[in-house]
C-alpha cells in the first residue's frame, strides 16, 4: 500500500465509525440520561440551584427528558456531518472543526457510559481508544505519515485490546453478551466458552504489550516477524468480534431488523481491525522510505 491508499483506509473506517454512531443516536439514544439525571451530578445539582426545582420535580417534568433527546439526536446530526466530511475531505476540509465537535462528542458519549456504571469500570471508556483516535489518525496522514502517528494508533489499539480484555479475562464481571457470541458462533458449551474467554483476554494483553514496542526497535527480521505476528493477530481478532456483534444475532427471518438494530455495532467496531492493519502498512512504508 503507499501513502494514499493508507489514508483512505482510515477514512473509510473513520467514515463507518461517525455513521454507526450517527444510526445508534437516531434510532434509540446515547447513554446520557446516566450524565443529566444523576442526583449527584453537576448537571442536576446546577438545574437544581438555577430553578429551585427539586430532582424529583426535575424528574418529573418532561422539558428536561425532551433536552436529553433533542441533545442526543442533535449528537447524531454532528457524527453524521463528521462521517460526510471524511469521506468527502478534498471538498470539505474547510468544515473539518466539525470533526473536532464530533471527536468531542464521541468522548461525552464513552464517558456517559462509564458513568451509567458509577466509575467502576474505567476499561469500559478506555476500551473505545481506537474508536476515539481513528478520525485523529486520518486527519493527521492526509499529508505525510509519520513515526509519532503510527505509534500512535499502536498506543490507540494496545489500550482498547487491554480494556477489552479485562473483561474477557474476569477483571471485572464477563459479560454475559461476550460468551453468548462465542457459544452462537462455534456451537460450544457455556463453560468452554468462558474458558475460551480467559485465555482471548490473556492474549488481548499480550497484544497490547507487544503494540507498545516502537516500531523502530524491530532491527532483526526475527523482531520484525514477532511483531508482525501479533499485529495480524490484532487484525484478525478485531475483525471477528467486530463481526460477531451482527453475525450472532442474524437470522434471515429478521434480516431487516438486524441490519436496523445490529449492522451499526459491527460499523463503529471497525478501527478495531483497521488500525492494526494501518500499522502494519505504515510501518512497512516507513521502513521502505529510511531504506532509500
Amino acid at each position: 500500500m503507499n501513502k494514499q491508499t493508507i489514508n483512505h483506509l482510515l477514512r473509510i473506517s473513520a467514515t463507518l465509525l461517525f455513521f454507526g454512531r450517527s444510526w445508534e443516536h437516531f434510532r434509540w439514544l446515547g447513554p446520557y440520561r446516566d450524565v443529566f439525571y444523576n442526583p449527584n451530578g453537576l448537571i442536576l445539582k446546577s438545574i437544581s440551584v438555577f430553578t429551585n426545582e427539586t430532582v424529583t420535580e426535575i424528574y418529573n417534568n418532561h422539558f428536561y427528558e425532551n433536552l436529553v433527546i433533542n441533545f442526543s439526536k442533535g449528537l447524531g446530526v454532528v457524527f453524521l456531518l463528521s462521517g460526510l466530511i471524511i469521506l468527502f475531505f478534498e471538498r470539505l476540509k474547510k468544515l473539518k472543526g466539525i470533526i473536532y465537535i464530533g471527536l468531542l462528542g464521541l468522548t461525552f458519549n464513552y464517558f456517559g457510559l462509564l458513568m451509567g456504571k458509577h466509575f467502576e469500570m474505567w476499561g469500559m471508556f478506555f476500551e473505545h481508544s481506537a474508536q476515539l483516535v481513528i478520525p485523529l489518525l486520518f486527519l493527521l496522514t492526509v499529508d505525510k505519515i509519520t513515526s509519532q502517528t503510527i505509534y500512535l494508533a499502536q498506543l490507540a489499539i494496545s489500550i482498547t485490546f487491554i480494556s477489552h480484555g479485562l473483561f474477557a479475562a474476569g477483571y471485572y464481571p464477563q459479560p454475559g453478551h461476550f460468551a453468548d457470541m462465542l457459544i452462537v458462533s462455534f456451537g460450544i458449551e457455556e463453560d468452554l466458552a468462558r474458558l475460551l474467554l480467559v485465555i482471548l483476554g490473556v492474549l488481548d494483553f499480550v497484544f497490547g504489550l507487544v503494540l507498545l514496542i516502537p516500531y523502530k526497535k524491530l532491527d532483526t527480521q526475527l523482531k520484525a516477524l514477532f511483531f508482525n505476528s501479533w499485529v495480524w493477530y490484532g487484525v484478525i481478532w478485531g475483525f471477528l468480534t467486530a463481526a460477531a456483534r451482527f453475525y450472532a444475532p442474524f437470522s434471515l427471518e429478521l434480516f431487516w431488523s438486524n441490519i436496523t438494530q445490529d449492522l451499526f455495532q459491527f460499523l463503529v467496531r471497525v478501527p478495531h481491525f483497521t488500525i492494526p492493519l494501518f500499522i502494519y502498512y505504515g510501518v512497512k512504508l516507513k521502513l521502505k522510505e529510511s531504506q532509500v
